[in-house]
């Protein structure tokens, strides 16, 4: 891949897309970063509506109950305003009623499901369940978690184990789930930091069945490969990039 400039007059910008339809809210899923500061996660809700008089304000919150700090949350509001939101180091996700923003409610919450430990990531699958990413199984660091799939209640539907030999590190960070062809790719970072894992994996999607472990080349500075983070998905639907926290991108 290179890039180059060429002289002359620049190309007018296009006209950016627009939505079919935009959310007059937006919704902040928030906690205090400091350890002595023991307020509760919440999420916020905020005025996106330029032609409001409270544009940019936060109209309602609800505490959740407890620190984790607040870390991930789904990334585009589903069909049926049920938000799922994670306080990682709590080892707690939360199910958020969004139907009504300016009263937003808990609606449940769960910790480990089954021996899966530590809920990190949450994507919305095409029917409304919900895939998610669980970095170990039991308590102490010790075993690589997996993928879990809910129902929108949060309720367990299957799970599938990462552990595989070819990256004894590895603790499942990320997913990303690719419906067209029955694929998903989930990536390997420890978020206490101990172990290193250099992987990525390749799941059918349909049955989270593991196909491949696949760990990263080194790259010129030797240590790039380490912790992969967050897999996109290009426009063909069959490409992706992937990025890692040793600041290198695969594709």
């Amino acid at each position: 891949m290179s890039l180059s400039c060429t002289p002359g007059e620049p190309e007018p910008p296009a006209e950016p897309a627009q939505a079919s339809t935009l959310s007059p809210f937006l919704y902040v899923w928030a906690g205090a970063q400091n350890e002595e500061d023991k307020d509760s996660d919440f999420l916020a809700v905020i005025d996106a509506d330029p032609d409001s008089e409270r544009y940019g304000e936060i109209v309602a919150s609800v505490p959740v109950g407890l620190r984790g700090p607040a870390h991930h949350s789904e990334h585009v509001m589903p069909e049926g305003d049920t938000l799922f939101v994670n306080s990682f180091r709590a080892g707690a996700s939360f199910l958020i009623d969004l139907s009504d923003p300016f009263t937003p409610q808990v609606a449940g919450s769960f910790r480990e499901l089954g021996e899966y430990t530590y809920p990190h990531t949450f994507e919305r699958l095409p029917g409304g369940n919900v895939l998610a990413a669980f970095q170990t199984k039991g308590e102490g660091n010790q075993e690589p978690g997996g993928l879990i799939e809910l129902a929108p209640d949060g309720s367990l539907v299957r799970a599938s184990a990462a552990a595989d030999p070819v990256d004894p590190e590895l603790r499942t960070y990320s997913v990303t789930p690719i419906p067209s062809i029955d694929r998903a790719v989930s990536t390997t970072s420890d978020m206490w930091g101990e172990a290193q894992g250099t992987s990525f994996q390749v799941w059918r999607l349909s049955d989270l069945t593991l196909l491949k472990t696949v760990r990263l080349p080194e790259g010129p500075l030797g240590y790039e490969h380490r912790d992969p983070a967050e897999v996109r998905l290009l426009p063909d639907s069959t490409t992706a990039i992937m990025t890692t926290f040793t600041c290198a991108m695969y594709l």
